[in-house]
């Protein structure tokens, strides 16, 4: 079975982003995961979600050099962890999203 670090690793190759192994233990750390845990159904989903809204604002909206030029859609990827948050139930209040706000005052 693949580790927590292995998995993150293939899943951040779809992004053309890579993480370091102490990056990737400190971004773990705030689900109390280390990077040698089994990436387990369980636990997969989350370990990327801490690794993806730790690294959001770190990856570039565009990147060109010599003609070739990457782009990310940050919008996209934001979605994407809003909905690893929903889906594992962990609050995540730097993504934004829809929120309930109270109105009493104006009765």
């Amino acid at each position: 079975m693949a580790t927590l670090q292995q998995y993150i690793a293939d899943e951040l190759s779809a992004y053309s982003q890579t993480v370091t192994d102490v990056q990737l233990e400190l971004y773990l750390a705030e689900g109390n995961m280390l990077i040698s845990d089994p990436a387990t159904k369980s636990n997969r989903k989350s370990a990327l979600l801490y690794v993806l809204v730790a690294m959001l604002p770190k990856i570039p909206k565009t990147v060109s050099e010599g003609g070739f030029s990457v782009s990310w859609n940050q919008d996209a990827i934001a979605a994407y962890c809003r909905q690893l948050a929903s889906e594992t139930g962990i609050v995540m209040p730097s993504l934004g999203g829809p929120s309930v706000s109270d109105k009493s005052y104006l009765w």
